[in-house]
């Protein structure tokens, strides 16, 4: 099944998401407004309430947010998920709470200026699955810090917890970030944890 969306997101609720085994989406935003008055599009999938993937495969293509909950957590339990964000400090997942990553796949492209892989205003806690985040593009100021922002896999303003599973990272953007996370980094167990940056320095 396909989602089309050229206005606001392609898939959007107050309450939850769930995607679970047998189903088989691919969910596309495209720029393609008539005119400055028309909204853009955003977010391929956006919820107020939790966003679980539990099985099944999703594809999204979005020029904002691949997948976000505005209120709640991402937890992806099973299945294949693969994102390609384009726009300007867009991610593929981000939460207000937590990411979640139990078991499944996840494959994210960001490509847009100060774009993130997985972002959250809480913490990030992967303890099994695959995770493969890569993440291009430019610096950009951002004016409600009054700095500069830029690329990075992972972004949490609390902890990074991976006890299991395979992450792997590759930042080519300027000043791009493997982990930035606010609070503590923990690594434990049999996790597989592979970081690249080879972007340029910020100057």
């Amino acid at each position: 099944t396909k989602v089309l969306s050229q206005y606001k997101h392609a898939i959007d609720t107050n309450g939850e998401i769930y995607f679970r085994g047998g189903c088989k989406l691919n969910i596309v935003t495209e720029d393609n407004h008539l005119s400055d008055t028309d909204e853009l599009p955003g977010d391929g999938v956006h919820a107020n309430g939790n966003i679980v993937m539990t099985g099944g495969e999703v594809e999204i293509t979005s020029v904002g947010d691949g997948v976000q909950s505005g209120d709640e957590s991402v937890v992806l339990k099973g299945g294949y998920l693969k994102v390609t964000t384009t726009g300007e400090k867009a991610h593929a997942l981000k939460a207000a709470k937590d990411v979640n990553v139990v078991d499944g796949a996840l494959h994210a492209i960001v490509k847009g200026a100060a774009s993130k892989g997985i972002s959250t205003d809480g913490g990030f806690v992967m303890s099994g699955g695959t995770v493969t985040l890569l993440t291009e593009g430019s610096i950009t100021y951002d004016a409600a810090v009054n700095d500069l922002s830029s690329c990075a896999g992972v972004k949490t303003a609390r902890n990074v917890t991976i006890s299991g599973g395979t992450l792997k990272i590759k930042s080519t953007g300027a000043a791009g970030k493997g982990i930035n996370c606010d609070e503590s980094l923990y690594l434990s167990g049999d996790a597989k944890v592979t970081v690249v940056t080879t972007g340029t320095r910020a100057l």
